[in-house]
């Protein structure tokens, strides 16, 4: 009897640390999968998918600087490409494509692409500084070229 009870609650005690690790520990070290996929897409020019990449990161740990900064990097680099993409007109749908702006099609992105401006290079860069104003405000040390307070 005694032993039917035992192992019943060392069964309890192993689905209890089982379920912390995979829910509660594993969920929590996501955001450093997610910021390490932002900065990928970011060196591939996918800076759309970099910008959703550490938006996610960001809602998993607030604080990771790391996070704010690649997101930074990648709205600069968007509102860079639109500006680029605006100078050289017949070749802007050819190049909205290449840097990762959403589908007309995909109505929840292309929503949200439109709420930052659309087109407007300005928009990006503020967001651009807004990140990196949050990314220095977590952490002062955090290095980013060519931003200034």
């Amino acid at each position: 009897m005694y032993v039917i009870i035992g192992l019943i609650f060392l069964c309890f005690i192993l689905c209890f640390i089982l379920y912390y690790y995979f829910f509660i520990i594993r969920s929590k070290q996501d955001w450093i999968i997610l910021t390490h996929e932002s900065y990928k897409y970011g060196k591939k020019g996918e800076y759309w998918k970099s910008i959703e990449s550490a938006e996610k990161a960001i809602e998993l740990n607030p604080r990771a600087s790391e996070a704010w900064r690649l997101m930074g990097n990648a709205y600069e680099l968007l509102g860079d490409a639109l500006r680029d993409a605006a100078i050289y007109g017949p070749f802007i749908f050819t190049r909205l494509e290449e840097i990762g702006v959403p589908s007309p099609h995909n109505e929840k992105t292309w929503a949200i692409f439109n709420q930052l401006g659309g087109l407007s290079p300005d928009n990006y860069y503020k967001k651009a500084t807004e990140a990196w104003d949050k990314a220095k405000e977590i952490n002062p040390k955090i290095i980013i070229p060519g931003h200034h307070e």
